[in-house]
């Protein structure tokens, strides 16, 4: 395994490390730390960190884990209470990420601290351990196995799909969409966070 740090003009805590091992199978794994209290500037940063390293095509699986703060999404749902940590959730959809932590990161119930990769199937045996099991903290530890098998096959990019309407149950739909409080949604928060909720709500009806 020959790690090799790769280096970007980000202004956050985030670090990128590539791992070549055997075989020619190399990935990249990002460890990032996020105050929550930082505002659109650090997110720039990591967005432009983070797109980079998705340039680098000899790369072909990322993995990041970190404490990113983002205390108001719910990870079910997709879905944020603030327009910083709805454009994070953005992020991570435009980098075909997916989320794997489910439970509780932190002693107040929280899921703060976060594991993501486009390569989903290449990640096993992910458990959080117990409060103060390794070190004395208030998080919990992420413990997860990396798996580079000769059937791991990188996630591809999400295809646009095509919706055929008329097959469409316009009455249910709208029975459905007639019942979501609005209000909550997209009239008690900005517009970037309004317009997130808006498309998730409309993908999952």
């Amino acid at each position: 395994m020959k790690p090799k740090l790769l280096k970007t003009e980000a202004k956050a805590e985030i670090l990128s490390v590539t791992l070549n091992f055997k075989g020619n199978k190399k990935l990249c794994l990002t460890t990032c730390y996020r105050v929550g209290t930082l505002g659109e500037s650090n997110c720039t940063e990591i967005t432009e960190h983070l797109q980079q390293i998705a340039l680098n095509k000899n790369t072909k699986h990322h993995i990041i884990v970190g404490d990113f703060n983002l205390d108001s999404v719910n990870w079910e749902n997709w879905l944020a209470a603030s327009s910083i940590q709805s454009r994070f959730l953005e992020l991570f959809d435009n980098h075909c990420l997916t989320q794997m932590i489910t439970e509780p990161t932190h002693y107040r119930g929280k899921i703060l601290d976060i594991l993501l990769t486009d390569s989903p199937n290449i990640l096993s045996d992910i458990k959080i351990g117990e409060h103060n099991e390794n070190v004395k903290s208030d998080h919990f530890s992420v413990n997860f196995k990396i798996n580079l098998g000769n059937t791991i096959t990188r996630r591809k990019s999400v295809k646009r799909v095509g919706y055929n309407y008329k097959k469409a149950n316009w009455v249910a739909l709208n029975q459905h969409l007639n019942n979501i409080d609005w209000q909550y949604y997209v009239d008690y928060c900005d517009i970037f966070t309004g317009w997130n909720n808006f498309k998730t709500i409309l993908k999952f009806a």
